[in-house]
């Protein structure tokens, strides 16, 4: 009796699982919503830019909604303000930037903006690019924002 119960339960187990995979025709992986990460800045720097569109990849990566950049519909759009700019008086100088991050979700073909954050961060660095680096390192994709 024990054995039937215990092969039961198994069974539906089995059947559980069967039904959780994806059989329906127009919900398959190309039907789903991705993102794919754009940083539209032309003041920043080209290793800068590179840096925070891994830091978005790793974000939406995270979330399930990586996206391969073939024409999308949705993409993760962000813009980088400086908002200040200083040089140090340090013997080398060094430059210290801080910097805000806007990151928006956008349909690609409306314009539509769905969703829109915003990170303050700092860097310093012996250049301008070194501290943008420094600064965009400081983004944690794992941060609930």
């Amino acid at each position: 009796m024990k054995k039937r119960y215990l092969l039961l339960s198994i069974g539906m187990l089995f059947v559980s699982i069967g039904f959780a995979q994806n059989n329906n025709d127009k919900a398959d992986d190309m039907e789903r919503i991705s993102l794919t990460p754009i940083v539209d800045d032309p003041n920043a720097p080209a290793a800068a830019k590179d840096m925070l569109t891994n830091k978005m990849r790793q974000l939406c990566t995270l979330n399930g909604l990586a996206g391969d950049g073939n024409n999308p519909l949705f993409s993760m759009k962000a813009t980088i303000d400086e908002v200040s700019k200083e040089l140090t008086a340090t013997a080398p100088p060094m430059h210290a930037l801080t910097l805000t991050i806007n990151m928006f979700i956008v349909d690609n073909e409306t314009g539509n903006v769905y969703s829109q954050t915003s990170i303050d961060v700092k860097g310093v660095g012996q250049n301008e690019t070194k501290a943008y680096n420094n600064a965009i390192r400081s983004v944690d994709p794992k941060k609930g924002q």
